[in-house]
């Protein structure tokens, strides 16, 4: 998967969570959108940053970022899939399949840069 792709899916997943929080207004969806929102554009930033870091620390702050954020979505994606489980609105099921899709995407990159790094210091 290129940059640009994983990028498409990030933008993607922001859409749709500004038209998740449109179709199910309540202040705790908008509070969750914000969540997402903002996860969403750190991980990404963060990626980018993490494919052109030069030192180690920048590199371990880097991930440490990264890993904070996806947490902070995976947490948030689980909270409203509990929150869905009574109406099992396919919306939502569709929203959350592709949020925590773009979260395994970033976490397995992740790992393969970890994985790569390590082997390089071998």
């Amino acid at each position: 998967m290129t940059l640009t792709q994983i990028q498409e899916l990030n933008e993607s997943f922001q859409k749709r969570s500004v038209q998740l929080s449109e179709l199910i207004p309540s202040s705790g969806m908008v509070q969750v959108t914000s969540v997402l929102l903002r996860s969403s554009r750190q991980i990404h930033k963060a990626f980018v940053r993490l494919l052109n870091v030069s030192s180690e620390e920048q590199f371990n702050k880097t991930i440490d970022i990264m890993e904070e954020e996806i947490d902070e979505v995976v947490y948030t994606l689980d909270q409203l899939e509990i929150a869905n489980k009574k109406q099992q609105i396919s919306l939502v099921e569709d929203f959350l399949k592709e949020g925590y899709r773009l979260m395994s995407v970033y976490s397995k990159c992740c790992d393969y840069i970890i994985e790569r790094k390590v082997a390089g210091e071998e």
